[in-house]
């Protein structure tokens, strides 16, 4: 298959080498075929300050050189062409180097591309003994190749690579659609008279809500909805169990619960979840508040119901007969295996709900007071609504947000 450049990439390559501007290299064919395409291109001859990358999220190509100039390793010496580097001077710049590697891992999610005239086996055993400790991110993330495969068909070989991966095809899928989608949604709110931000503030400020929270929500909630389907090809084997089950758990558990670095630290909301100030993983108890988010807002003292889950040790040897326990629940208890990144299990009591007294402290990060406790995430849809619906279906109503004031400005009913 050929690919084409929009294929590949979408967005600005960056290209590191210090032969970047010499005339009659083999860098000069990738450099080539990125100005055919009309990739927007940055060249830089050396590596950059780490603290740059923040500046690199949005990149769509990197390609780095692995034979930079030794004479740019701090203390180093420029060596002429044909002259043996000494071993000194060429550590020296792979450990730069692989330093710059490592902080693209943590810093960003883009694909890292190796080019070398150097030997591609001889790179990639440097790489594997460096990242030992992260052998997957790395197979999964860098890739090594020739100078000279790359000089006649970049697009094609970077492309089928990508296409090998299944999470850089998803990564590569959701960016496009979800950059569309932004564009369409800040366009649109763009277009109103109206300052919508403002707007959207006044609104928070009448729901004694958070400011912050109200944006976020409003912007994920309009992009995410105009995202519609991945355009990802992808070839589903059904067959066989996951090399890495706990891999497959911890994927799940981040569907499924906000982690509470990500919430916001002044507010409450429905599927909080607390446990124990010096509690441990694995967690014995942890309670989730079951409390609609209406009557979550506005306040700064609550009595917030919640209910307990209770870690428990399955006897079931067979891994489909404790899944199948999960989703086959007793009458007044549900099993959820969600809460935690390890897949615990536990089981919630519908009947052994109960109520505390909290509070919003008046300044601080984290404003959440519940005597002895601490939230460490918060469940989502559908699993809270069906604790909630199963404690209660009757009695407990479901909060829906406040509309502003001057939602009905201006509006006329279609006659």
């Amino acid at each position: 298959m050929i690919y084409a450049a929009q294929d590949v990439v979408r967005g600005a390559a960056v290209v590191i080498d210090d032969k970047i501007e010499e005339p009659d290299t083999d860098l000069r064919a990738i450099l080539d075929q990125l100005s055919s395409a009309a990739v927007p291109t940055i060249k830089l001859k050396d590596l950059p300050n780490i603290e740059s990358l923040i500046h690199w999220k949005r990149f769509g190509l990197i390609v780095l050189d692995w034979e930079l100039s030794y004479a740019a390793a701090e203390g180093g010496i420029d060596v002429p062409a044909g002259v043996t580097v000494p071993s000194e001077l060429e550590s020296e710049s792979h450990k730069r180097i692989l330093a710059f590697v490592e902080a693209l891992l943590d810093q960003t999610s883009l694909p890292i591309f190796v080019a070398t005239n150097a030997s591609v086996d001889g790179i990639e055993t440097e790489l594997a003994d460096h990242f030992s400790d992260r052998a997957r991110t790395v197979r999964d993330r860098v890739k090594v190749f020739s100078k000279g495969n790359l000089e006649t068909s970049l697009f094609t070989h970077i492309g089928r690579w990508i296409d090998s991966k299944p999470a850089l095809m998803a990564l590569r899928a959701w960016g496009r659609s979800y950059t569309d989608a932004e564009i369409a949604v800040f366009n649109q709110f763009a277009e109103q008279e109206e300052d919508w931000v403002h707007s959207v503030a006044r609104a928070a400020i009448a729901d004694g809500t958070s400011f912050e929270v109200a944006l976020l929500e409003l912007l994920s909630r309009n992009i995410v909805n105009r995202v519609g389907p991945l355009n990802l090809n992808l070839e589903i084997r059904e067959e066989g169990t996951p090399a890495d089950a706990s891999a497959l758990r911890h994927v799940l558990h981040l569907s499924a619960v906000i982690p509470a670095q990500a919430l916001d630290g002044g507010e409450f909301r429905t599927g909080d979840m607390f446990v124990l100030e010096d509690a441990e993983e694995p967690y014995g108890e942890i309670k989730i508040v079951i409390t609609p988010d209406c009557d979550l807002a506005r306040i700064d003292n609550f009595r917030l119901t919640y209910v307990r889950a209770m870690r428990k040790v399955s006897t079931r040897e067979s891994a489909k007969k404790r899944a199948d326990d999960v989703g086959r629940p007793e009458r007044l208890h549900l099993t959820n295996t969600l809460l935690t990144r390890t897949g615990n299990e536990y089981d919630i009591s519908l009947k052994d709900w109960d109520v505390a007294k909290v509070s919003l402290r008046k300044k601080g990060p984290d404003r959440i007071s519940w005597r002895s406790h601490r939230r460490i995430g918060r469940l989502l849809d559908p699993y809270i609504t069906e604790i909630q619906q199963s404690v209660a279906l009757t009695s407990i109503r479901r909060g829906l947000p406040r509309l502003p004031d001057d939602f009905y400005e201006g509006w006329k009913p279609d006659l």
